[in-house]
């Protein structure tokens, strides 16, 4: 029997891969054993999998956490004749292709594939006399465009502001890369979040985002804000592929109303992958059953069901991913984007930023201007100072 863990999606992913898993053991004559993880936990049971070796024998990963799992020497890498059963690299998106990739050895195969963009009203553009072909072309515009919904008597933009939400460090992403910025320096042994252009660039995505105070609430999930989106109570919000599938399925009639545009500059591309562990007893199954799961096919309908996109290239072209202008939008974002840093000491950071942005909103939302400019400066200095001391500390063991 194999072990698979895969991480919650939606009802409908999670009922299709039971079916996936079916028709590989009516396939293979091999018995699936599938745990369902949550992202809140999925990462320390995974870490716990490495350092007691009672892992399963393949997982699905979120494709950050790669790097990790490799120092922990818990992978098994991929062979040059196992990847070309898989289709070769080129089959695969080549950003989350590289997440995988590390010390010239492949240790993980792209599963979906995730990027940020605008979603709008056009309705509102149209209402507020803003021209949809260049409303957001630059970040100065966004900012424009954004001022001149806010006159108008609907809400100009939502966005996820619960304390715990992972969305904020990926949706601001693209001002901090589109501005030179990054969130370390080139070597990698110290965090710049701190420093300029990256803090002027995060300190301009809440800014944007100040238009939400007083309108909607301070406190809003993930799903809140999409709903409040999807419910019209916004004219716009950054966020994900699924949007598209939520209206889609609620108010296909309101999809000629739904705009999409790509962020200006360079866009976030992140996923999960598909791994599997050193310690298995069944690598050929375990082969087997990674290659049932990135069928195209597969790709395509997982994709669909979790409101995400196919890992695969070749995926993306079909009918079933570009059925209408959305998701040709959602295809040349994912395409174009780049990913978060991959190497060991990233999820580390990754996790603290998480937590300092998501607690950064209620008081941002509350403050002044200036006051929220300088509640990030510092906030993030504090972690800037902290991680490095943790840095600094992780280098000089390695001397």
């Amino acid at each position: 029997m194999l072990r698979f863990t895969a991480i919650r999606s939606t009802k409908p992913a999670n009922d299709y891969l039971e079916r996936v898993l079916s028709d590989f053991e009516a396939q293979r004559g091999v018995k699936v054993d599938l745990q369902i993880q949550s992202w809140s936990t999925a990462w320390s049971e995974l870490t716990q999998f490495g350092l007691r070796g009672n892992s399963p024998d393949v997982s699905v990963v979120g494709t950050t956490w790669v790097p990790s799992l490799v120092a922990m020497q818990s992978l098994k890498p991929f062979h040059q004749a196992e990847i070309e059963q898989l289709g070769s690299a080129s089959a695969f998106l080549s950003a989350i292709w590289r997440t995988g990739c590390i010390g010239g050895r492949v240790w993980a195969i792209p599963w979906v594939a995730d990027t940020r963009v605008i979603f709008y009203w056009r309705g509102a553009l149209v209402e507020a006399g803003i021209d949809e072909a260049t409303a957001f072309s630059t970040y100065d515009q966004f900012e424009r465009t954004v001022a001149r919904l806010a006159a108008t008597a609907r809400p100009a933009i939502v966005a996820p502001t619960i304390p715990d939400t992972q969305h904020t460090l990926q949706n601001l992403a693209p001002w901090v890369w589109s501005a030179g910025g990054d969130f370390r320096n080139p070597p990698g042994d110290r965090v710049v979040f701190d420093r300029s252009p990256t803090l002027e660039a995060i300190q301009r995505f809440f800014r944007l985002h100040r238009a939400m105070a007083g309108v909607v609430p301070h406190v809003l999930s993930e799903a809140e804000s999409d709903g409040i989106f999807g419910a019209g109570r916004a004219a716009l919000t950054v966020s994900g592929p699924w949007v598209i599938d939520e209206i889609s399925s609620r108010q296909p009639e309101r999809l000629q109303d739904l705009g999409v545009a790509s962020l200006p500059g360079i866009s976030y591309v992140g996923g999960s992958s598909i791994v599997i562990w050193g310690r298995s007893l069944y690598p050929a199954e375990s082969l087997a059953l990674v290659r049932h799961l990135t069928d195209r096919a597969v790709q395509e309908r997982m994709a669909r069901f979790s409101g995400q996109l196919p890992a695969r290239a070749d995926a993306l072209d079909v009918p079933l991913q570009t059925g209408h202008s959305h998701r040709a939008a959602l295809a040349q974002s994912v395409r174009c984007g780049r990913t978060m840093p991959g190497d060991p000491l990233w999820g580390q950071i990754e996790a603290r930023l998480h937590q300092t942005l998501g607690a950064l909103w209620g008081t941002i939302l509350e403050s002044s201007v200036a006051d929220g400019d300088r509640l990030i400066a510092e906030q993030l200095a504090r972690l800037a100072s902290q991680l490095n001391r943790s840095l600094e500390s992780y280098t000089e063991a390695r001397r």
